[in-house]
């Protein structure tokens, strides 16, 4: 009789279970195929192709283009070359075949470039960076090109104090796409994004304290800490995620994984976090001003154009709007980074918008001719670009020594 008086219970909470089951099934594939969201925990261990990377470096058989750098985490190696030749670098870490003196040539203005792959001019060849054709359309100018990939304004602002005082610089350039903001709370990329799982070098970054910057070293200094991290992955993915804002915000891998109603679930109160946070980075696609992302990102420009100027060099902002960016002003006329260019016209900061570049020619060069395969400039998008910076700096008188 209990058996009897049990089994219906257990047949309708096995119905129940299924068709939840069966439901959450069906409510994954509707996210994927509509709203182009798939279950993608924050990873917990290295994938196949981070361990191999590590086992290449550490028996020093990697000669990539970037390379590990105690400090900023990596940086460009010195005489490299990179994409089949289409970077080179030289001694002095510089995108350049040439090497610079250190004290500029009495009749060139001397201008340095500092900030990501948009300033290293990712995806075209050295001749073809907007830097190389500004330097090539106003003879006045020699430009330094310190841009490295997947830099965050962090990483860009400590390469300056290491290295940027050393060359004379009158004009010190710093770039800042706008997707950069998010680098600025991250420490191991694939955090981040799970497509950086080919990415293996984590990074220093900053959190502010009693209203101060205070600077969170870089977590994997030495070569021979990859060696422990590769022995120790899940104790050390735990330990950079302490220091991590996606680590912290993005869901886990779990036992009950194999449950839809459970990956479904966990989506659901990721977005709802998202959607709800006070800390988000953006809010209806426009920088919160209230997050630390943002407040961050202020502080680093303040400190880095103040190191710019005890130089005696004169500071120029350069934003560089990506491909959304340039699609979401051509549709709606809005851009995420606004409230950033509010802070500058409040404080006199002198910043060149891109995006005032591109919007010229939006009714005679499509998207597509203005990046290149990679989703950065191709050629024709860095001379529009330099010819840009050139008009600038001439129209407001800035084409002179400091």
């Amino acid at each position: 009789m209990v058996k009897k008086n049990l089994l219906l219970p257990f047949i309708l909470f096995l119905i129940l279970y299924i068709t939840i089951e069966s439901l959450s099934f069906l409510g994954l594939i509707v996210l994927e195929k509509i709203k182009m969201i798939h279950y993608d925990p924050v990873i917990s261990s290295l994938s196949v192709e981070q361990n191999e990377l590590i086992k290449k470096i550490l028996k020093n058989d990697f000669k990539g283009y970037l390379i590990h750098n105690t400090v900023l985490g990596w940086s460009i190696g010195k005489n490299r070359s990179g994409r089949n030749g289409m970077y080179e670098s030289n001694s002095q870490e510089i995108r350049a075949v040439r090497e610079y003196s250190f004290i500029p040539p009495n009749d060139k203005i001397r201008i340095s470039a500092f900030g990501d792959s948009y300033t290293h001019g990712d995806d075209v060849k050295n001749n073809d960076t907007w830097e190389a054709q500004l330097s090539n359309i106003n003879s006045t100018y020699e430009v330094l090109n310190f841009g490295v990939p997947g830099y965050g304004l962090d990483q860009a602002y400590l390469r300056y104090l290491k290295c940027g005082n050393k060359f004379g610089s009158d004009i010190v350039f710093i770039g800042f796409m706008s997707e950069n903001i998010y680098r600025n709370v991250n420490v191991f990329r694939s955090f981040y994004l799970n497509a950086y799982k080919g990415f293996i070098y984590a990074k220093p970054r900053f959190i502010i304290k009693n209203n101060k910057l205070i600077f969170y070293k870089n977590p994997l200094p030495l070569l021979k800490n990859y060696e422990f991290f590769l022995n120790n992955d899940k104790a050390e993915l735990s330990r950079l995620g302490s220091m991590d804002y996606f680590y912290k915000l993005r869901y886990k891998e779990g036992i009950l994984d194999f449950s839809p109603s459970i990956r479904i679930a966990k989506i659901l109160f990721y977005y709802y976090k998202k959607k709800f946070n006070r800390n988000a980075i953006e809010v209806n696609e426009v920088y919160n001003v209230n997050s630390e992302a943002f407040l961050i990102t202020l502080k680093l420009f303040h400190a880095f154009r103040q190191k710019v100027i005890h130089n005696n060099a004169l500071p120029v902002i350069i934003l560089f709007p990506n491909n959304l960016d340039i699609s979401r002003y051509k549709g709606y006329k809005t851009k995420s980074y606004q409230p950033l260019i509010n802070y500058f016209e409040k404080n006199h900061v002198v910043y060149i918008d891109l995006l005032n570049a591109f919007e010229q020619y939006e009714h005679i060069y499509d998207l597509n001719d203005l990046m290149a395969k990679g989703s950065h400039y191709s050629q024709l998008g860095n001379k529009i670009v330099a010819e840009y910076i050139d008009n600038y700096l001439l129209e407001n008188k800035l084409d002179k020594r400091y």
